[in-house]
This record gives structure tokens, sequence and C-alpha cells, in this order.
């Protein structure tokens, strides 16, 4: 599944056991240790849109 950032250029791709990033860096992040290190599964606005994303496929 694919789920983009609503507020930037950010693609998460989920995979089985692992989330994987595409498109730059995450606007909530930057400027924090979680965007240098790309740890962009620690964005709030990312969390909150894969679970919806994930919702809507359960149903």
């Amino acid at each position: 599944m694919q789920v983009p950032c609503p507020k930037c250029n950010v693609i998460v791709a989920i995979g089985s056991t692992k989330w994987f990033f595409d498109g730059g860096e995450c606007w909530e992040l930057r400027g924090t240790v979680a965007c240098d290190a790309k740890e962009y599964e620690k964005c709030p606005v990312l969390i909150e849109a894969v679970s919806k994303a994930g919702k809507n496929a359960t149903t």
C-alpha cells in the first residue's frame, strides 16, 4: 500500500514488516534528528495518514 503525505512530498510504501519512504523531506520533522535520520515513521501526520488509509482498505 502507498500513502502520500497530505502535507509534503513524502510517500509511504508499507511492506509486510517495514515502512519505506520516497519523495523528499518530511516538513513536520524538518530540523529534527528524526528528519536527519530519515525516520519519517515518527511523523504524526504520516502516522495519521497511514492509519486512515489502513482503515479505508479494510472496509
